[in-house]
């Protein structure tokens, strides 16, 4: 029964969901962050609190992998998917900033809603003090894959990390490509997950 369950690409109901659990929480300080009592804090300069939340779109491309012997690992598959994105940091100077990042894709799998993501501690540098600036970023930290359900939601965690270039187009306004990889396990069964995500991207500094 469990391992047909995997095999479905399906965590087993009893797994934590670190992935939302965490997310959630964190979410929610940003919006408070950026309301108005806070708004003194963004003055325009990177160097200091930056927050940011980004919306897109990208694939996710996966499979199921079992460790038993003579199993069969499951085919690859892809799907289009929303993708959300949001960033809490620090500006150490005006080119270089310390992030918690998480970044997200969300798609319909098997009558359930997938949230494949990594959040990830890392770096976002640009190549010289914004606007009309381009940057990278990149961080590791944990692998997700949630399941929500109308039975509730279950969820796997690994090792992932992450790595994306983009544009400050527009003070505060950038475009970013990334791609992500990670491997959430759940006791023999793993789901080695590589996201590919395109966002429009909005920094409070």
């Amino acid at each position: 029964m469990r391992l047909e369950r995997e095999r479905r690409g399906m965590p087993h109901p009893s797994r934590s969901t670190v992935g939302l659990t965490w997310g959630i929480p964190l979410l929610a300080a940003c919006a408070l962050l950026i309301g108005p009592q806070a708004a003194r804090a963004f003055d325009g300069n990177f160097k200091g609190l930056v927050v940011g939340v980004g919306l897109g779109a990208g694939s996710a491309s996966y499979y199921d992998e079992f460790d038993i012997p003579g199993a069969l690992d499951g085919p690859r598959r892809s799907n289009v998917a929303f993708v959300t994105n949001y960033r809490l940091g620090i500006g150490l100077t005006d080119r270089v900033a310390l992030m918690y990042d998480h970044r997200a894709c969300w798609f319909g799998l098997n009558r359930f809603v997938i949230a494949a993501g990594v959040g990830s501690g890392g770096l976002m540098w640009y190549v010289k003090p914004g606007p009309r600036a381009w940057y990278v970023c990149g961080g590791a930290g944990l692998a997700a894959w949630d399941q929500i359900g109308s039975g509730g939601t279950s969820g796997m965690e690994g090792f992932g990390f992450y790595g994306g270039a983009g544009y400050e187009f527009t003070k505060r306004w950038c475009v970013e490509a990334s791609v992500g990889s990670g491997r959430p396990k759940d006791g023999v069964h793993s789901i080695p997950t590589t996201l590919f995500q395109a966002t429009a991207v909005h920094l409070w500094y």
